[in-house]
């Protein structure tokens, strides 16, 4: 159709990969967790940049910091916005006024609110993002779909030969997410046969968890750190039952569609 296809992000470690499938990548300046305001400056420059350099016609966002950016750069550059909300993540009670502490909490989610009213469309994946998002953007283009999607010719059915029963939990290492409770409830488990998985990405600040306390809280168990994984096929293909006791604001987990 004699459009190009780009990618921007912070970090490089899929360039190759985007690379093969024909399209072109750029790294940018861009720090996605941290609370601090002049990082969060720097970040919408960074985008701003590239924007004005790269002269997108529509940009494709989703998570929170690179949805704020990209909805701040279109009032610099003109071109059309898609975001997409994976979920609410740690804001998820907040933004539903389940939780109003303090005062940078109460600015984030004024921030937060109005970024959604900026972009041209709004996919969301579940019916209560979707009800409150609509909410907000009235007459706006919002969409529901059912989740991101997976290619089913990768991820299908497999016949297991397994003489134990093979638990897995994947995910990032947040309080949220649940893997302390997994982790809990495998040491407790009273399923004979049975085997136990922890694979993700260790993240820092509000609610993360080290790769280091992780670690040292199965140490001496059944449990087996797996580190982070990169071919989430063959993982998925090897355990019997995946685990996400999650608290998280999710939108529909990827890893729960993917099992």
């Amino acid at each position: 159709l004699g459009y190009e296809v780009s990618c921007v992000s912070g970090d490089d470690t899929y360039k190759n990969q985007i690379n093969s499938l024909g399209a072109s990548f750029s790294l940018i300046d861009f720090k996605s967790r941290s609370r601090n305001p002049f990082v969060i400056l720097a970040n919408i420059i960074s985008y701003i940049k590239y924007c004005k350099a790269y002269k997108p016609v529509v940009f494709l966002t989703y998570n929170p910091m690179p949805n704020l950016c990209v909805s701040i750069s279109s009032f610099f550059c003109s071109f059309r916005q898609i975001a997409t909300i994976s979920g609410f993540g740690l804001l998820s009670d907040a933004v539903k006024g389940k939780d109003n502490r303090g005062i940078y909490l109460k600015l984030k989610i004024a921030t937060f609110i109005n970024y959604l009213k900026s972009p041209d469309v709004v996919f969301c994946q579940n019916s209560e993002d979707f009800d409150f998002v609509r909410h907000v953007r009235g007459e706006r283009a919002t969409i529901r779909v059912m989740g991101s999607g997976v290619p089913l010719d990768k991820f299908c059915p497999t016949i297991r030969s397994f003489e134990k029963l093979r638990f897995l939990f994947a995910g990032r290492f947040l309080e949220s997410k649940g893997v302390r409770d997994y982790i809990r409830a495998a040491k407790e488990s009273e399923v004979h046969r049975s085997e136990f998985y922890v694979c993700g990405l260790p993240v820092r600040g509000e609610g993360g968890i080290s790769e280091e306390q992780i670690k040292a809280e199965i140490e001496g168990s059944q449990i087996v750190y797996l580190g982070h994984e990169h071919n989430m096929v063959d993982r998925l293909a090897s355990v019997d039952i995946v685990v996400l006791p999650s608290q998280y604001g999710e939108g529909i987990p990827r890893s729960l569609i993917e099992a």
